[in-house]
């Protein structure tokens, strides 16, 4: 009896030793291999202690970091990822999940989560956007299809969720050209050679908030898009949902420059109390408008100017977002029971510091040569904060002269009068001068002298 119960002990001692590690393991579930141009669709799955943001996730190629187009969206304790390849050559490439804690083996560990995948030289035949979903019940919500053949295609619609009996009811509303069965129900999308549609749908009448599937596919390419459906009764909350617009900002900077961007209500209830940050690498670079906004109705929009400056050394790409954040609280009714729950929104930015120009600048020595450092710092600011004066344009600069924000700043030296252009201007001055008057003189002496008159000797002699 005794060798039976310590057999026993070991076996669960075993199963323990096994079972747990699997079960609190993280891990990027995805496919191996995609084709050029199509869309990466993952999950991320673990016991995290952090929340998964947009920062945290990194792609590469080999070992250099990249930037690809991507969202995240948390489902039911999971993150789900989806990312646009478009543009990304052959080759081995990773994506990675860093900065977070999560337990592994029992131990609360912050490990790079990483999943190697490759681009294989084969064009996708089509690629989608967005790629997971979430929608309310009986809501409309879109998905885009881009064709990226050169042929007609004939994407087949299927509902691929086992747990789901209402599979009619995805396809109930469809804009654009498709192909129905006989009983006026979705099944395939039809797109002309490198067409991209907007194809709308509505989320299934439901009995409880779950998780479904939708699958697009082709010959060559198929997607698996998760949708989840939000059960929407008397006993639950309205949709509370935000959003900036646009969701992404690309710009390049040589000086401050200042950018807008509109954070939107695009729920059904008011929010209260949300705050607006900057992840960690672009604060000392951005400054936003608003940090707090006390209540936003559905449906309203706050205008945000991001004023974005230069930094004194640093010159490359900087990537983050701005977060949005607000806290409710979801009450059922029927139980009594209440719920905190927090609601994010997200916007990526990228910023790509160039190098200015080497300027040549006319000073009174001749030309000067301006290093691209000094250049840019010039250009920064305007002539009056240089402490320097802009002269008119019956005016020249006697000292040194270069280019600032507002125009070309005499930097030393006054703004006098242009009086002559040159000392050679000068002498021809004079020349026309004293040509004029030999002229006159030579015009009043010679065309006006008196004719002389003829002596009359009779006349004299009669005066005697």
């Amino acid at each position: 009896m005794k060798q039976i119960k310590s057999i026993a002990l070991i076996t669960l001692t075993t199963l323990f030793l096994v079972i747990i590690p699997v079960i609190s393991a993280a891990g990027i579930i995805m496919n191996d291999e995609f084709g050029k141009g199509e869309t990466l669709i993952a999950r991320i799955s673990g016991n995290f202690v952090d929340p998964i943001l947009l920062e945290n996730i990194f792609f590469y190629r080999e070992h250099v970091r990249i930037s690809v187009p991507f969202n995240i969206l948390k489902i039911k304790g999971e993150t789900y990822l989806y990312a646009q390849l478009s543009g990304k050559e052959e080759g081995n490439y990773s994506i990675a999940v860093e900065g977070v804690s999560y337990y592994k083996d029992g131990k609360l560990v912050d490990d790079k989560i990483v999943k190697n995948f490759s681009i294989t030289n084969n064009t996708a035949d089509f690629s989608i956007n967005p790629a997971v979903i979430i929608a309310r019940e009986s809501e409309r919500f879109f998905i885009e299809f881009s064709n990226l053949k050169g042929n007609e295609l004939v994407i087949s619609v299927s509902n691929a969720s086992k747990n789901t009996s209402s599979e009619e009811s995805f396809f109930d509303i469809l804009f654009g050209r498709s192909t129905k069965n006989n009983d006026n129900t979705l099944r395939a999308i039809t797109l002309n050679p490198y067409e991209t549609k907007r194809v709308w749908f509505i989320a299934d009448k439901i009995n409880e908030s779950e998780l479904q599937t939708l699958r697009f596919e082709t010959e060559n390419t198929f997607y698996e898009v998760p949708v989840y459906i939000i059960e929407n009764t008397s006993t639950k909350d309205k949709i509370r949902k935000m959003r900036f617009e646009p969701s992404e900002i690309n710009v390049s900077v040589v000086n401050e420059t200042t950018r807008v961007i509109y954070f939107e209500n695009a729920g059904e209830e008011s929010l209260y109390n949300i705050s607006l940050s900057v992840s960690g690498t672009l604060k000392q670079h951005i400054n936003l408008s608003v940090s707090e906004i006390e209540e936003l109705k559905p449906g309203s929009l706050v205008k945000i100017e991001l004023t974005i400056y230069s930094p004194e050394e640093e010159i490359g790409t900087i990537e983050g977002q701005i977060t949005a954040k607000t806290n409710y609280t979801l009450s059922d009714s029927a139980t009594g029971i209440s719920e905190e729950r927090e609601l994010y929104a997200y916007a990526a930015l990228i910023i790509n510091y160039v190098e200015p120009f080497v300027q040549l600048n006319e000073t009174g020595n001749g030309k000067n040569r301006v290093s691209p450092e000094d250049s840019k710092l010039l250009l920064s600011k305007t002539c009056e904060e240089h402490g320097g004066k802009i002269c008119t344009s019956d005016e020249f600069c006697n000292g040194e002269e270069k280019t600032v924000k507002d125009g070309v700043c005499c930097m030393s030296g006054e703004c006098l009068k242009i009086e002559g252009d040159s000392s050679k201007g000068k002498i021809i001055g004079w020349t026309i001068i004293i040509i004029l008057i030999v002229f006159v003189v030579w015009f009043f002496k010679f065309k006006y002298k008196p004719a002389k008159r003829e002596i009359n000797l009779l006349k004299l002699g009669s005066r005697k």
